[in-house]
């Protein structure tokens, strides 16, 4: 359940470079999900997502706020979750080990069994196919790992499942022919074709775990620009899905999807709105928004003084 604006606003404070801001942010979060449980599951994830993040003092406010919530749940925990982690961490290491590469076929249906009772493992498993599936040749993957994920990959993108997707673009070039047969935007050479796709991807996109959300886009956005449909996939998916929902989830995703688009050679041209920092008579680049992004930045920074405006700010200095 989504929480309230007031509760939304405490998240901000979490990244205050005041220590007593932080702790009364912390206070707050805490107090209102011991009020109102139904905000409990967004807050720990909105947490766990933060903690990645590098604005100011943000990994020290959410990694305290997780560690209370997580504190004080500990006696909700499931012994199945931490023993399915447990399992699947033991096959990670078995199959980094190279020392069972003959047992492969039991590690790939290990992690089907727990894909399929812990959906929440999906991308870690997702990588560890694809991590099983590289050590083969053709002959080997097809009799093996092919007849245990094709109905997976057949219905990745009908299903909306952003695990197989990933899968399939992870696996397209070293298995272009195979793939080819099962995964419906896989091109026999192992290119891709996304252009009647955009509206599964997107639905696919939103389904996407926070924690993955920037292998899978990248993944995405490597296979489009091949093609030339790089931005087909920015303006139709990623910037939709970017979009989507109230300023506070916008403002979280805008930076970070537009870093994606530099890393994966973005034509700004099309895409949107380039900034330039003016330096020692170099143009550095900054950032790439799109019209519709700077919209928005627009009026968060024309309106009334919040903890978004508060936030966009920092993001900008940070930036420079």
């Amino acid at each position: 359940m989504r929480p309230s604006e007031e509760v939304l606003n405490e998240f901000y404070g979490l990244a205050d470079l005041d220590s007593s801001a932080r702790y009364r942010a912390v206070a707050g979060i805490v107090s209102k999900v011991k009020l109102d449980n139904s905000i409990e599951e967004y807050c720990i994830e909105r947490l766990v997502s933060g903690l990645g993040s590098s604005r100011a003092a943000a990994r020290v406010g959410y990694s305290t706020a997780l560690c209370i919530l997580l504190s004080d749940a500990s006696d909700k925990w499931t012994l199945g979750s931490a023993y399915a982690i447990g399992h699947h961490l033991l096959n990670t290491a078995i199959v980094q080990s190279d020392a069972f590469n003959k047992d492969h076929a039991l590690v790939l249906e290990r992690e089907l069994s727990l894909y399929r009772a812990y959906p929440f493992l999906g991308m870690t498993v997702a990588q560890i196919l694809a991590d099983i599936s590289s050590k083969m040749d053709r002959k080997t993957f097809k009799l093996v790992v092919l007849p245990s994920i094709k109905s997976y990959l057949e219905g990745a993108l009908t299903a909306s499942s952003p695990e197989f997707v990933y899968v399939a673009l992870l696996l397209r070039k070293k298995f272009s022919a195979l793939i080819h047969d099962v995964v419906p935007f896989i091109n026999k050479d192992g290119s891709c074709n996304f252009s009647d796709k955009c509206g599964q991807l997107l639905t696919t996109v939103k389904k996407c775990d926070k924690s993955a959300m920037k292998v899978f886009a990248n993944q995405l956005l490597l296979a489009a620009r091949e093609v030339g449909q790089f931005c087909l996939i920015y303006r139709n998916v990623l910037e939709k899905w970017s979009t989507s929902g109230d300023e506070s989830k916008v403002l979280e995703r805008i930076f970070e999807t537009a870093e994606m688009s530099l890393t994966n050679g973005s034509d700004y041209r099309e895409v949107g709105v380039l900034l330039f920092y003016y330096y020692y008579h170099n143009y550095i680049v900054l950032t790439v928004f799109s019209p519709e992004f700077m919209k928005r930045v627009t009026n968060v920074m024309l309106g009334k003084q919040g903890p978004q405006q508060r936030m966009l700010k920092s993001r900008v200095c940070d930036s420079h």
